[in-house]
């Protein structure tokens, strides 16, 4: 498997292969490479009727029993070949793929299989096979696979989209390559000409003679080390941490500023500054700040009250007491607040078999659109997702099932039944080219659904079994997940999409956790967690603790933590009710208070 710059190399060669015209070279490259699959290749194979081509566009991503997913895919393709051959007469051809191809699914779906063998039989075979027009069921099976590769973890986006880039991209890399080695030429010509690019470009003077390139080393020895270069990306957090101190090990508190580590204070993307203690007559148990007015924060607590509160003043812009006259003696608790995408509705998920959705309009007005009662027992989720360019909402709930909702009308969409245990969670990506989402039950399973299949298209099990919660990063394109066993250890990992597995493991969790450790991503580069007392921050790409913060104390065991979208603002539950808001250096601009908290003069 390519990696790093290896893979960006391959994907110019892809661009440049495309540019100048060798189609079949670049389809070579994207099925060898399995780094970029072409579904508009794809597309016109399937609807051309290449289905041998189509499995090879396939085998380069993935063979027929990776996963389930997988399976379904070339299930499809096989049975649409069988499918053509009796059409066209050719009873050898349908035989030999229904004995080679097709049997080796035969264990997953019996009576299918059974069906298939019945129909090469038959005289009637057109009207008992529903085979109709041979177009119209490449294209039925076109829609269906492109939802299943889609859904399918071998395919992740970066896999299905080319990255952006100008074009004549690789021609640029190679002028760029010239310019470069023409600047080291010792006496340089005003017109140099570049014939080839399999050796170094050196001058050839008029004598003849070439005006050789100097040592790169000395090139560069009146300036900054050679070195330094390829270590750039850690300089900025580390070059000023002392020798005795590492980052992993370093802790900043904010009871006395002085006292942070130097290196922390080079950080300016992580929270460090407490800017705002807010007070609420019940715990918080859920918090979300506004994908839009980044210091909008949303707050539900254990008795099922909802605040709007304006942290840059500490305002009650609005408020919602929610207790319902049936509910005398059991406390209504919100179990999940959230915003929409777009900020113009919100939803709420009680631990009482209701949720209640929102609309906002500016200004502290909010006003409820929609009560429903979609699960019996505790709804314990709602993730917002927009598959077909239409606002839904996905519950979960303590009877072991999914649903999803039309959030315009109330009116129930599907529903995903399969888990054994209660549903703890569910993860919906914001993209409208997404057709699948995840949920996990207290149990520690994993499933992957399509919006419009009944059934799992692929189920595993979180490190440890444990009870967690999933979230891509901002820019969708890593995928965490976070939770906390029966026995109070705790997990938090990245998973590798095109494997279906887990990539890295972060480290430094205090393994005797109560509840379960709730977690949260900032600007697509850092981890937070709410741990021991602590808030425990990590670098995405490493897995060590990177910092940890008390927020001048009083916080949780395992306090709830909730970032703005902008990563500027932290909110964190603490003792006796109350939110405490941590600030990046751009969260106290938005704060309106950085002169209170700027550093002195060295």
């Amino acid at each position: 498997m390519a990696s790093g710059l290896h893979k960006d190399l391959i994907l110019v060669i892809l661009q440049f292969l495309n540019e100048k015209g060798f189609k079949e070279t670049a389809h070579m490259l994207e099925q060898e490479s399995g780094l970029f699959f072409n579904m508009e290749h794809f597309e016109e194979l399937v609807l051309n009727g290449d289905l041998d081509e189509v499995e090879k566009c396939l085998s380069g991503f993935s063979t027929w029993d990776h996963n389930s997913s997988s399976k379904k895919i070339f299930f499809e393709i096989r049975k649409l070949k069988y499918l053509e051959a009796l059409n066209r007469d050719d009873k050898v051809t349908a035989i030999d793929i229904l004995q080679n191809d097709l049997k080796v699914f035969a264990s997953s779906n019996e009576d299918l299989y059974k069906e298939l063998t019945q129909i090469v039989t038959l005289d009637n075979f057109r009207e008992n096979a529903h085979c109709g027009d041979l177009n119209a069921a490449r294209e039925i099976m076109l829609v269906e696979i492109k939802k299943l590769i889609e859904a399918n973890s071998l395919f992740s986006l970066d896999k299905l989209v080319l990255p952006d880039m100008e074009s004549n991209r690789l021609q640029m890399l190679i002028n760029q390559s010239l310019n470069w080695q023409h600047s080291l030429c010792s006496n340089p010509l005003p017109n140099p000409e570049a014939r080839t690019i399999f050796v170094d470009h050196k001058c050839t003077s008029s004598t003849g003679q070439s005006s050789t390139n100097p040592n790169p080393a000395d090139v560069l020895e009146d300036h900054e080390d050679p070195n330094s270069i390829s270590t750039s990306s850690d300089s900025d957090s580390m070059s000023t941490a002392t020798p005795s101190t590492s980052v992993d090990e370093t802790t900043f508190t904010g009871e006395n500023q002085s006292q942070n580590s130097l290196a922390l204070n080079t950080i300016d993307d992580l929270p460090k500054f407490v800017v705002r203690t807010m007070n609420f007559r019940s715990l918080p148990t859920s918090m979300d700040f506004h994908p839009i007015q980044h210091s909008l924060l949303l707050v539900g607590t254990d008795i099922g009250d909802i605040r709007l509160r304006e942290v840059r003043t500490n305002e009650t812009m609005a408020s919602v007491n929610f207790q319902p006259d049936f509910i005398r003696v059991s406390r209504l608790s919100v179990r999940r607040i959230l915003w929409s995408p777009d900020g113009s509705l919100f939803g709420v998920a009680y631990s009482m078999h209701m949720v209640q959705l929102f609309r906002y309009f500016g200004r502290g007005d909010i006003r409820l659109h929609l009560q429903i009662e979609p699960h019996i027992g505790s709804v314990n989720d709602i993730a917002f997702c927009i598959p077909a360019r239409q606002l839904y909402a996905i519950t979960c709930g303590d009877d072991k099932t999914i649903k999803v909702w039309d959030t315009a009308t109330g009116a129930q969409l599907h529903v995903f039944e399969g888990h054994e245990a209660p549903v703890y969670s569910v993860c919906a990506p914001n993209n409208e080219n997404f057709h699948f989402f995840f949920s996990t039950s207290i149990e520690g399973k994993i499933n992957t659904w399509l919006y419009d299949h009944a059934r799992s298209i692929d189920d595993c099990y979180a490190p440890g079994r444990s009870c967690s919660r999933m979230s891509y990063s901002s820019d969708e394109k890593r995928l965490f997940s976070c939770g906390t066993t029966r026995e109070g250890e705790s997990y938090m990992v990245e998973w590798n999409e095109n494997e279906g597995t887990v990539k890295r493991a972060y480290q430094g969790f205090n393994n005797r956790s109560l509840e379960v450790v709730q977690f949260d991503t900032s600007r697509d580069h850092y981890l937070a967690a709410g741990d021991d007392y602590l808030v425990k921050f990590w670098d995405m790409d490493k897995s060590t603790v990177l910092a940890t913060t008390n927020a001048e104390g009083g916080l949780m065991a395992t306090p709830r933590i909730r970032f703005n979208k902008e990563g500027s603002l932290l909110a964190v539950s603490a003792s006796g009710n109350r939110i405490k808001i941590l600030a990046t250096m751009d969260g106290l601009s938005l704060m309106s208070i950085c002169e209170s908290y700027a550093p002195a003069a060295s």
